[in-house]
């Protein structure tokens, strides 16, 4: 696996007798260097496909080696968060979600000082456990190629109402 417009190194061991080596790359691809020996510079472009090699002397061509090659493209930023921006002080299993990323395979998000991730962690939703701060709820997208832009959503947090003073009246009551 190889992301998409990265430059790899490939190599052979020399084979007996063999005065050069042929590469081919997948389409798109380009040999920076290393043509006809045993090492070549690969920068990728776009596609998929198998990088060969055969060694050749005076007396022909040898048997092909080859290599699968499977290009992983840069994940790509997310979208809004959908969730309150408004919630109580201490609110519990609150959601927050974003629809998937092209080429994602983790998610990571981060709360406000205070609160927890109560699960979904590494998903496109999870439920938050406030607690008296407020912030952002924010997510990056990754892969092996890299880690997207953050998506974040402000949240306010509304606090609990306070205590009542005393209470006036009679304490007798006929």
């Amino acid at each position: 696996s190889v992301c998409e417009a990265a430059t790899e190194n490939y190599s052979i061991d020399a084979v007996s007798g063999a005065t050069g080596y042929t590469w081919t790359v997948p389409a798109g691809a380009i040999i920076l260097s290393g043509q006809g020996t045993t090492d070549i510079s690969v920068e990728f472009g776009t596609q998929s496909g198998t990088i060969a090699v055969f060694a050749s002397n005076q007396c022909g061509d040898g048997a092909t080696g080859e290599l699968a090659i499977e290009l992983t493209r840069d994940v790509a930023d997310p979208a809004g968060i959908t969730g309150q921006t408004t919630v109580c002080e201490n609110a519990t299993g609150i959601a927050y979600s974003i629809a998937a990323v092209d080429h994602a395979t983790n998610y990571v998000w981060t709360v406000p000082t205070g609160a927890t991730i109560a699960s979904g962690q590494g998903s496109t939703a999870i439920t938050v456990d406030f607690g008296t701060t407020a912030g952002l709820v924010s997510v990056t997208a990754e892969n092996s190629c890299g880690t997207s832009a953050t998506a974040s959503l402000a949240v306010a947090l509304d606090p609990a109402p306070a205590q009542p003073g005393n209470i006036t009246g009679s304490a007798v009551v006929c």
